[in-house]
């Protein structure tokens, strides 16, 4: 679930439009996960284990992934932030989760 904008291409806008859409919990630090794409379609999945605010992922995410033109989605965050890929193992808070994105590397 999520789907809310992070507006990486509007520092000005961004916090007004989480509020408008309801990030949950966007002050708290959780654990956090999203989505970003750039102009060419290259896609990132992205979640950390680190507890964060909203902003602070946002941020972290501006300075670590190279590209132009990128835009993204908060998804749905906390114990629900999990990953299961070759490089790296994130549980969570270990709930059996019903919804997820699967990534073919082929």
């Amino acid at each position: 679930q999520g789907g809310i904008s992070m507006n990486l291409q509007n520092e000005d806008q961004w916090l007004t439009s989480a509020a408008q859409e309801h990030l949950p919990f966007a002050d708290e630090q959780r654990m956090r996960s999203g989505m970003v794409y750039d102009n060419t379609g290259k896609l990132w999945l992205i979640v950390t284990p680190s507890l964060c605010t909203a902003a602070e992922f946002r941020t972290a995410i501006l300075e670590s992934i190279p590209g132009e033109g990128l835009e993204g989605i908060f998804l749905d965050g906390d114990g629900s932030s999990q990953m299961n890929a070759s490089e790296v193992v994130l549980i969570g808070d270990q709930r059996m989760i019903v919804q997820m994105i699967a990534v073919d590397g082929d």
